[in-house]
């Protein structure tokens, strides 16, 4: 069994000891302990079964804001605070129109100037959820889950339901 990219991410951490197999970044990031919540991954969905992600998730604005940084458009601090503030808006409603307001709000027009400038020109820009998912799927080609060697512990686990 393979997760990445989201809850695919945090559950891999959760039951590597049961042989699940993590991959990328975030997986790494959650069994680090560096995050740790699901609203670090959260995204709202189109409607109709669409699976087209309409907001951003933080573990996306975090590494933007850390291409950022490296970039010099802005400093860790100003960073900081974009962060903090585009957390405190609700998951679905965290759009993209609402992350170019919170910019305009904190005056970083130079920072959404240049988010919508590398949008432009890559739309998967900053999307480490899909560069996961991705690293997922070629792993999963490439059989390394299965080489991985990771013997399950016994089912501590065991519920009823598993039982059944």
């Amino acid at each position: 069994m393979i997760g990445a990219a989201s809850i695919g991410a945090l559950r891999a951490a959760e039951l590597a000891p049961f042989g699940m197999h993590g991959v990328g970044s975030i997986c790494a990031d959650y069994a680090s302990g560096k995050i740790d919540g699901d609203d670090e991954v959260a995204v709202g969905q189109a409607p109709d079964g669409q699976c087209d992600a309409l907001s951003w998730p933080v573990v996306n604005l975090r590494h933007v804001l850390h291409l950022v940084i490296s970039a010099g458009v802005l400093d860790s601090e100003r960073a900081a605070g974009l962060l903090a503030g585009l957390r405190t808006v609700y998951y679905p409603q965290r759009t993209t129109a609402a992350v170019q307001a919170l910019c305009r709000r904190q005056g970083q027009t130079k920072f959404a100037g240049w988010l919508a400038e590398q949008r432009e020109q890559d739309r998967h820009f900053g999307d480490l959820k899909r560069a996961d998912a991705l690293a997922a799927v070629r792993s999963a080609l490439a059989g390394r889950a299965a080489q991985a060697g990771v013997r399950p512990t016994p089912a501590v686990w065991e519920t009823t339901y598993f039982r059944r």
